[in-house]
């Protein structure tokens, strides 16, 4: 196996798909059937693939492998505070949460998180390796 030189490597992707993480969590109201969740997972999809302030996004039902919790889950990664505040005003996302919450959603709840720096991985890294040998 032959190695080019280290000014030929591309550049390693990021470890960080976004800046800013928006997670909501959704709780079903009785009686929401398979093809809604379906429709819903669909038009979510379709409407990240239209906005291009979304840098990262993926959602669907939770696998309810712990008791409690949300029936369903969206992520989202956006480059700055900016980028997701100007997703909560798009016309797009306010189309989508009006045609699916009224007929699906019981309660929601979100949270914004900074995603850690690149720093902060060593250390991650570090207390995980320190707990495995504990």
């Amino acid at each position: 196996m032959s190695s080019a030189p280290a000014d030929r490597l591309p550049a390693a992707p990021s470890p960080h798909p976004a800046s800013v993480l928006h997670l909501v969590e959704l709780t079903w109201k009785p009686g929401v059937e398979q093809k809604s969740v379906d429709g819903l997972t669909a038009n979510l999809y379709e409407m990240a693939s239209e906005l291009d302030m979304i840098r990262y996004f993926t959602c669907g039902p939770a696998l309810h492998l712990r008791p409690g919790g949300a029936d369903y889950a969206l992520l989202a990664g956006f480059d700055s505070n900016q980028d997701l505040l100007d997703y909560l005003a798009h016309p797009l996302h306010i189309e989508t949460l009006h045609r699916w919450a009224s007929i699906m959603v019981q309660e929601k709840q979100s949270i914004q998180i900074a995603t850690p720096t690149d720093e902060a991985l060593p250390v991650a890294a570090g207390i995980r390796e320190t707990a495995r040998h504990s």
